[in-house]
């Protein structure tokens, strides 16, 4: 039960695509890894699989999953940092000659049951991610930019929740805008009662 497909993206241009698997129990349970998918034709190959450089029991890696241009982002929301469990992080993976390597973690604020990662999104050199878990189940989303291709990335805006168990940051989806410029979603499913907000 490794959960392949729980989460899955495809790029702008239709060619690339990754496909999230949480579950994946090696080398031990709920680890998680993702794989990455070209399209020929109607024909689509799997370009190898890959998981976290610093994979562990419980990681949940690849339960988000997003990719555009020669970057791909995953999010492993229940990684710990340090004596902070469930902290969240996201990876980073670039693609050269067809092979996707990590080149890059971004950890999440220094907080327990954060999950940093729940959601991811990319757009060019900018990422987001969620952190639905962060201060009481109020929530978080962050921004990231990179100048170097992925290697480096820079903390950018972040946007907050308003009340407590609102899990801002649950879902996140980003688009860019005709004449520039982008628009960002963030869903709140415990907003209002749990009527649920974006």
């Amino acid at each position: 039960n490794t959960y392949l497909g729980n989460a899955v993206a495809i790029d702008s241009t239709g060619n690339y695509g990754i496909a999230g698997a949480y579950n994946y129990g090696s080398p031990s349970g709920s680890a998680g890894k993702v794989t990455f998918l070209k399209r020929s034709g109607n024909n689509w190959t799997n370009l190898g699989e890959a998981q976290s450089s610093d994979v562990a029991l419980g990681d949940q890696f690849g339960y988000s999953v997003a990719i555009d241009g020669d970057l791909a982002v995953v999010g492993a929301w229940a990684d710990d940092a340090g004596s902070n469990t469930n902290n969240g992080s996201v990876y980073i993976f670039k693609r050269t000659n067809d092979v996707y390597s990590q080149v890059a973690k971004i950890d999440g604020p220094a907080s327990n049951n954060a999950f940093f990662g729940k959601s991811v999104a990319i757009i060019g050199n900018v990422v987001f991610a969620g952190a639905s878990g962060f201060n009481g189940n109020t929530g978080k989303a962050f921004t990231y930019i990179t100048a170097d291709g992925g290697t480096t990335w820079t903390a950018g805006l972040d946007y907050t929740g308003s009340t407590s168990g609102e899990l801002f940051g649950e879902s996140i989806s980003a688009s860019t805008k005709a004449g520039g410029g982008s628009t960002l979603a963030v869903g709140s499913p415990g907003d209002s009662l749990s009527r649920g907000a974006v």
